[in-house]
Formats: C-alpha cells, structure tokens, sequence
C-alpha cells in the first residue's frame, strides 16, 4: 500500500516524489498497454489511472504508481512500459523466479526484493540484465 502513497506533484518541488510521464503520448501508451493488461486479465492492485490533480498540474502528463498482477503470458510482462507500473509474477521457487527474469529480449534492470541478503545476492547474481 506504500505506492498509493507517493506524492506526485511539480517536480521542482522537494515534496514530491513522482513528476509527470514526458508526454500526452507517453501518457495515453501507458495506460492503453495497462488498459490491455486488464482485459488480459490482470489484477490491478493498485493505480491504473490518471490522477486527479491540482491546478495548474491538471493540465500535465500525470499517471497514477500502478501495481499490476499478471501472469508471463500477457504483453505487459514482455514489454517495457516506461511509465510508473510495476509488474508482479507469483514463483514457487527462486529458479523459476530467475528463469522468468531471463525471460525477456530486454533486461535493462532489475530489482530483488526479499528480507533474505544472502537469496537477494544469490538471485542478482544469476539475472542477464543491465
């Protein structure tokens, strides 16, 4: 529930923590590629809009932090959004975590998320990106 509350805001100000995406485009393939992760049928758990925001922001490119539950087979999973989405994928173990990491013609980065330091390094070892 943390995501719901990132402030979004002007970007010159110290409080916000998320500005606008870079562009009306930017903006309406975000929500078309979350749009059709929906009728794929992910979860959105969180987000998967467009916020309402104050004047004179109203007018900017603002996207809702979204948290979507997906399964490997929707588009959303292969694709890299480039806005403020996050997808999540269950795995019953940490080899198939890794083989679904793999899994993409793109791996620009990653992040591994886990109270364990020594599985969080194990993992981050095996992953192709970057």
């Amino acid at each position: 529930a943390k995501v719901t509350q990132i402030r979004l805001g002007d970007p010159f100000d110290v409080d916000t923590q998320m500005g606008p995406v870079i562009s009306g485009a930017s903006k309406r393939r975000i929500a078309d590629m979350v749009e059709t992760a929906r009728q794929q049928g992910a979860v959105v758990l969180t987000g998967g809009g467009l916020p309402t925001m104050p004047a004179p922001f109203d007018k900017g490119h603002y996207y809702s932090p979204t948290v979507l539950e997906v399964t490997p087979s929707m588009s959303i999973w292969r694709d890299e959004v480039f806005g403020p989405v996050v997808v999540a994928v269950s795995f019953d173990s940490e080899e198939e975590a890794v083989r679904l990491s793999n899994d993409s013609p793109f791996g620009l980065a990653a992040a591994v998320w886990t109270k364990d330091v020594m599985r969080a390094h194990r993992v981050a070892d095996k992953l192709d990106v970057g």
